[in-house]
């Protein structure tokens, strides 16, 4: 590498970079989001309650959506065979965060191993 402000060669406001066959320079930067759970962004039970309105997500496919009026329900968001499907496993004043975690781990479990989330909570409630 050639310009790299650590090796003393160029002066420190060059970039370390890769160097293409014309003799510029460019950055290398991570592209897309970093790999694995981002829990940095996970919603904490307190947020929950005085969220305002809009779609804050918990990681995962889990949301909280609250409406201009104040309702606030979770959503979770999974692909199954394909096309996305958008799952609500009920109302943020009836289902704690803790609940709703396990639930979206449960359908995603269910999903990735090829079944029908769907299919899966109508034969738990009894349909």
């Amino acid at each position: 590498m050639i310009g790299c402000p650590t090796s003393g060669l160029n002066p420190p406001s060059r970039n370390c970079g890769v160097e293409q066959i014309d003799g510029s320079h460019f950055e290398k930067t991570p592209v897309g989001k970093k790999p694995g759970p981002h829990t940095e962004r996970r919603l904490s039970a307190a947020f929950v309650k005085t969220a305002p309105p809009g779609r804050h997500t918990d990681g995962g496919g889990l949301y909280l959506e609250v409406d201009q009026s104040g309702a606030r329900r979770w959503l979770l968001r999974i692909t199954v065979k394909k096309p996305r499907r958008d799952y609500g496993p009920g109302s943020a004043n009836v289902i704690s965060l803790a609940d709703a975690r396990a639930q979206a781990f449960e359908l995603r479990r269910v999903a990735a191993m090829g079944g029908s989330p769907r299919a899966y909570t109508r034969a738990g409630d009894g349909q």
